[in-house]
Order: C-alpha cells, then structure tokens, then sequence
C-alpha cells in the first residue's frame, strides 16, 4: 500500500500495525514501525529489517534499529537524556544471504540475528530465518526473547 505521503507500508489489520519500508532494487529496508509489537508484522519487521538484495553469499548487511524501539519508558528515558554525550545500549541487526537457488524459480534463505550491545558485552536477543519463492514471500521464522514462532504465507 502506499500513504498519501507517497511511502509504502504493510499493514496489519488483526493488530493496526504499520511498517513503512523501501525498495530501491538493490536494497529493501524498513524505515519505521508503528503499532503494537506483539504482532506478526512486528516480528517481521525486526527479522528482515535491511536486506541486499543480491545472489552474493559473501556480503553481509549490519544495521542498528531504532533506538526508541526497545527497553522500557524508564531506559529509553535516559538514553534519550545520555545520547548527546554516550549511547550505552544499541540494538544491532545482521542479515546475510544462506542460500540462493536461481535454476529452481529463484528460491532465497535468507539468516538475519539482533544483538543488544550495553557496553562491552553483547547479547542476542533475536534470530530469523527468512524464505522467498519466486519474488515472493513463503515464510519465516524467527526466535525472539526466547519464543520461537513459524509463519508460512499462502499466495492466491
């Protein structure tokens, strides 16, 4: 779909969920989330957050997500407060191509992980899998603060 400002977004009815992306042809990325994060849009969105979209299994893609995406009130209170002198927890976003079939339709895996680096440690905190047929979107799975969840996408 696309707003009246010309930008295109997915929505999800079931939960009211926005996410606005791009694709400019050599690279798909999302630029902003609105809505509730308990949805499967959400889960999407975190799982294929920037993609090249290329056939080259040596280029990976790293990216940060949005600050004001994670954590509770209180802790992005303070970053917001910190950030002009030190960001003390960001939100990091890997993304790599698995596995590109082009003699079979095309056929994409896709592998993507979120880290959470507060200082020096890091911590994952998600980990996605991502499936394409044919130019189009058959599934993906994604394990996210420990719950893991399957999605499989029908096309008629």
């Amino acid at each position: 779909m696309v707003s009246a400002y010309n930008e295109t977004y997915f929505y999800a009815a079931a939960s009211g969920a926005y996410a606005y992306f791009v694709n400019d042809g050599s690279l798909f990325y999302f630029t902003n989330f609105y809505g509730s994060r308990s949805g499967l849009l959400y889960l999407f969105y975190l799982s294929a957050y920037k993609v090249l979209l290329t056939a080259d299994k040596r280029i990976s893609v790293t990216d940060t997500y949005p600050q004001g995406l994670f954590g509770n009130r209180i802790t992005r209170w303070l970053q917001d407060f910190m950030a002009p002198f030190y960001i003390y927890t960001n939100w990091r976003y890997s993304c790599i191509l698995i596995d590109h079939d082009a003699l079979s339709g095309g056929d994409v895996l896709l592998e993507s992980s979120g880290q959470r680096q507060h200082g020096r440690s890091r911590t994952p905190f998600m980990k996605a899998t991502v499936t394409i047929k044919g130019g189009g979107l058959t599934g993906f799975s994604t394990t996210f603060n420990h719950q893991q969840t399957t999605v499989q996408c029908e096309h008629y």
